[in-house]
């Protein structure tokens, strides 16, 4: 009978998930909103993890023996889930830093994270031992899609009430929300239970602008490396002499614009020369993958080459 494994990584923005065997070939792959409890009624995350799973174990010829999974706030939903699915056991959950460094087979070193939040890591041999931000849209979340789409609204306003330079944001932000009145920004947001993910959801409109050259969604990118490289090079600093100098990146916000990488990079390499500042190769939840296969015996060396072949739509753009 053939064995399948199941792959997770799931947050606030999206929940991004992989059947794959034991070639390591993906099988199935589905993708939904966001599942973290934290920001989300856990009915609905529940019923978005329902419907996928079924699309992924749908008329399956063997066996699930694994799952593998990073999730932030619903890993008792999932794990209600996938005991209804038959697989009460081998159920494996990661941390996000720790699948992040493994979507590049590395198992240390320091991660900085600008998805809808926001944090940076410090890994040693597989484990997590410092986190610096992650405070949350009210406290911090510094560098993050989320603080990057909250700036983009507050550009789309300053250019609106003239206390700044015209910006392209406001009519993208007019346009996005079919708004007859800026104003009317307010009341959209006020008490929206999804407001989080609607304010992250105006990075897409600073990526747009930044691509276009606009000065103030360029601004906005430059500020948000600024705030990573804080993040990061303040863990650098409580571990200098234990780190090896690996920098990685994960989390969709790095996406938006090169600037914030580059001049991330560029920060980072200033103070510590030795720095080796690069993007992920996969996605995240390949890492989910690489430490199944870790966990199993094998070597980096032998999982490289099937998963650059099998996992090529997972890659990191």
């Amino acid at each position: 009978m053939p064995k399948y494994y199941l792959a997770a990584d799931g947050g606030g923005s999206k929940l991004q998930a992989m059947l794959y065997n034991e070639d390591l070939r993906v099988v199935r792959a589905d993708r939904v909103a966001g599942v973290n409890t934290l920001y989300k009624p856990v009915d609905t995350v529940r019923t978005n993890v329902e419907g996928m799973m079924a699309n992924l174990l749908k008329d399956l010829d063997g066996e699930l023996a694994a799952a593998d999974l990073c999730l932030m706030g619903a890993k008792d939903v999932m794990t209600d889930i996938l005991n209804r699915f038959g697989l009460c056991d081998n159920i494996y959950f990661h941390s996000e830093p720790v699948i992040g460094l493994a979507a590049s087979f590395q198992r240390e070193g320091v991660v900085a994270l600008s998805g809808t939040g926001s944090d940076a890591f410090f890994i040693k041999n597989g484990v997590w031992k410092t986190a610096v931000g992650g405070w949350g849209p009210l406290l911090g979340d510094e560098g993050s899609g989320y603080d990057i789409g909250l700036n983009a609204l507050k550009a789309a306003i300053y250019s609106y009430d003239g206390r700044k330079e015209k910006s392209m944001l406001y009519d993208l932000v007019m346009e996005k929300w079919h708004l007859d009145d800026l104003w009317d920004i307010v009341l959209h947001l006020a008490g929206n239970p999804d407001a989080r993910h609607e304010v992250a959801s105006a990075a897409a409109l600073c990526s747009k602008a930044a691509h276009a050259g606009d000065k103030a969604a360029l601004r906005i990118y430059e500020r948000a490396a600024l705030d990573m490289s804080l993040l990061a090079r303040t863990v650098i600093r409580q571990h200098r002499d234990e780190w090896d100098g690996t920098v990685t990146i994960m989390g969709g916000a790095w996406k938006g614009h090169p600037s914030m990488f580059n001049i991330f990079k560029q920060e980072i390499e200033l103070l510590y020369p030795e720095a080796t500042v690069s993007k992920p190769l996969f996605e995240p939840v390949v890492g989910c993958a690489v430490l199944r296969c870790l966990r199993e015996g094998m070597t980096v060396e032998e999982m490289r080459e099937p998963m650059i072949n099998g996992f090529m739509q997972f890659q990191y753009p």
